[in-house]
């Protein structure tokens, strides 16, 4: 929407013209709670999901528990002496089923790891949801009150326009909170963009450091030490993961294309960067390079949803300049 707003400020000044002293302080109680009702709902919505969250990764951590406890057990079996040791030695294959153990190992124990802390995140993000929640226990309660106390006002008023003058506005608080949930989502998706081309040159900044090495008349690729490029891209992941997540439940309420639906629902799962052994011991430049590729895809689609975002803005308040041109109207009426 560049740098033009929807200009909710002018929304008291719009309910305190629906005639007498009594409606006007009631109407600006009433726009405020309004705003508190929008808020609750999208904090509730946010607890909901956040909660949704916690028990998927949990559940996924109980798997991976699960499944080092198994890779371990098929390292230490294939170790020791077993009958199905001895014949994997006498298949020839013991060395690399020990070593692909091992690797399926490490991997396992790097998702753990981030689904740990990507629990301990999640856990405070829900404290503080929970805690904005409670400042809005009574407002429901409180809404009713005053709404019965407005029909009253409305009935001795007795103006024609009263009721329409109050569907105009309370349409405009409605785009209000769609407004400032967009508005979030947006500055969220900036955020994600950082940080994924943060990862993009953490990547190429571990793919710089294998460098050619001329041995017995052949080049191998050695890599430069890059663990601390390493611990950074984790660190990466994890974060826009977790923002990617707070984007989605932000825009869950907004009706926006499917094609944008579809984008929000995958674009947190960084599994390919695990699946390629990205983190573990089985890093290669074939590796970086598909891992750079696929977050330059991400960033493409972080990039459509900004957009989308931006017209979704732009739409509403082409809607709110129409009601607001409404309300003028039946104000400027002298029947």
């Amino acid at each position: 929407m560049g740098s033009k707003e929807i200009p909710y400020s002018n929304l008291i000044q719009i309910q305190s013209g629906l005639g007498g002293r009594v409606l006007e302080k009631l109407n600006i109680k009433i726009i405020d709670l309004q705003r508190k009702l929008h808020a609750k709902q999208s904090v509730s919505r946010n607890v909901e999901r956040t909660r949704k969250d916690l028990v998927r990764e949990n559940e996924y951590l109980v798997e991976l528990e699960a499944k080092i406890r198994k890779e371990k057990e098929d390292i230490r079996r294939l170790e020791g002496l077993t009958v199905s040791s001895i014949l994997t030695t006498l298949s020839g294959n013991k060395k690399e089923e020990i070593e692909s153990g091992k690797n399926d190992l490490m991997k396992a124990i790097v998702l753990r790891n981030q689904v740990r802390q990507k629990i301990q995140i999640i856990n405070v993000e829900l404290d503080g949801l929970l805690t904005e929640l409670e400042k809005y226990l009574d407002v429901e309660e409180n809404y009713e009150k005053l709404l019965n106390e407005k029909e009253v006002a409305i009935l001795q008023a007795d103006d024609g326009r009263t009721q329409s003058l109050l569907d105009i506005s309370g349409e405009m608080v409605k785009i209000q909170a769609e407004e400032e949930e967009l508005k979030e989502g947006y500055s969220l998706s900036q955020e994600i963009a950082t940080k994924l081309r943060e990862l993009l040159e953490a990547l190429k900044s571990i793919a710089l450091r294998f460098i050619p090495v001329p041995v017995n008349g052949s080049i191998l690729i050695a890599p430069v030490p890059f663990h601390d490029k390493l611990d950074e891209a984790e660190r990466l992941v994890l974060q826009a993961q977790i923002k990617i997540d707070k984007m989605s439940r932000v825009l869950e309420s907004i009706k926006l294309p499917e094609w944008v639906e579809s984008i929000l629902d995958n674009l947190s799962d960084f599994s390919f960067l695990f699946s390629n052994g990205f983190f573990t011991v089985d890093i290669t430049p074939r590796n970086i390079n598909r891992s750079t590729d696929q977050v330059e895809k991400t960033i493409k689609k972080i990039d459509g949803v900004q957009i989308q975002i931006l017209k979704e803005r732009e739409s509403l308040k082409e809607q709110f300049d129409s009601l607001e041109e409404q309300h003028r109207q039946l104000l400027e009426r002298t029947d």
